[in-house]
């Protein structure tokens, strides 16, 4: 929303008119509707041909990555994107750069969020559909005889 209100002031320098932000925002949603199918879509076809069950190749990836501690990584690329965001927000100049810029990034974390999601309801449902899939009092997984 922040992006189409940027596109839609006229500090932008572009002060796009009602239709063509209409447009604009209409195939911009568009968009993120096509790849969340397509997301759901692939994510099927994986489930489908089992692809995540125990012992394949996603398994084994998945149980390499959290086996491995990324969150000293993590911060310090967080920290140098933020750095990267600010350095370019100050020295571009002010105005139509630096708007479509911010524009642009939070259109692909809306894109980005829309490739994240199938796979975060995929895991809602299994929490409430199995029992296997929630901790116990104590902190340990439930087992799948539960």
């Amino acid at each position: 929303m922040m992006a189409l209100i940027n596109l839609g002031t006229a500090e932008s320098g572009l002060a796009l008119d009602q239709k063509t932000l209409i447009g604009f925002s209409t195939t911009i949603l568009f968009i993120g509707l096509l790849v969340f199918l397509v997301t759901i879509l692939r994510l099927a076809i994986l489930l489908h041909k089992g692809h995540y069950k125990q012992g394949t190749k996603k398994d084994t990836l998945r149980r390499k990555y959290e086996k491995a501690d990324y969150i000293p990584g993590a911060i310090l690329a967080g920290i140098g994107i933020v750095y990267f965001i600010i350095f370019i927000f100050t020295n571009i100049q002010t105005g139509f750069s630096t708007l479509m810029i911010a524009s642009a990034i939070c259109i692909l974390i809306f894109f980005t969020m829309m490739f994240v999601l199938p796979e975060q309801l995929l895991l809602l449902y299994c929490k409430f559909k199995f029992k296997s899939f929630n901790f116990n009092k104590r902190g340990y997984l439930f087992s799948e005889k539960d």
